[in-house]
């Protein structure tokens, strides 16, 4: 993705948000990676955590909490933005005002790189529809079923037309699947992988 592409010298000068940190992984490697790296999460001891890790390895890594809706950042402050495994837990609306947020902060030409869920997720089975893509995770009875951690919880499916409509402000979308596997073939992971491109 947009780490390989930049001489040392360049990511020196290459701003990049780590959008949803939760306890810092990715802006830690970002970090090290030579990356003039902020992070944000709306859970502060996420935040706490990734100062801590960033503290503990000797990096500098600007860390604040705050809400995917209303970014505390300038219009195109960054180059580049990494927001893995975070949309998929917003109602549709939410998700609406994070892309428009996420254009905003970017730079034109700024990359930012998402992991999301794809409406082939094995737990849109198990979900209650609400509205447009937004449902609520309610499981299945069987024993081995891997997500109960999100029983309960609000989740964002989307179809590859969602994507192209959501991500219609970029000027260019790419767009990969990742699948995994759970429990010989029962249940299978299906992620987005999303480069858009301000």
């Amino acid at each position: 993705w947009v780490l390989g592409s930049f001489t040392p010298t360049e990511r020196l000068n290459k701003r990049i948000l780590d959008l949803g940190c939760g306890g810092g992984r990715h802006a830690i490697l970002m970090a090290q990676e030579g990356f003039t790296t902020q992070a944000t999460d709306r859970s502060a001891a996420g935040v706490e955590e990734t100062k801590k890790r960033a503290k503990e390895a000797g990096l500098n890594i600007e860390c604040i909490t705050s809400q995917t809706t209303n970014l505390p950042y300038e219009d195109k402050f960054f180059d580049a933005l990494l927001c893995y495994g975070v949309l998929c837990y917003l109602e549709r609306r939410q998700l609406e005002i994070t892309i428009s947020e996420i254009h905003r902060i970017l730079k034109p030409g700024g990359e930012a790189f998402i992991m999301t869920r794809s409406d082939g997720d094995f737990r849109i089975k198990s979900s209650y529809h609400l509205e447009s893509t937004t449902y609520r995770i309610e499981g299945d009875s069987s024993e081995d079923y891997p997500a109960k951690g999100e029983i309960g919880m609000i989740h964002s499916f989307l179809s590859k037309e969602d994507v192209d409509a959501l991500f219609s402000s970029f000027s260019n979308l790419k767009l990969d699947r990742s699948t995994l596997s759970v429990k010989q073939g029962v249940y299978v992971n299906d992620d987005w992988l999303i480069l858009a491109i301000r």
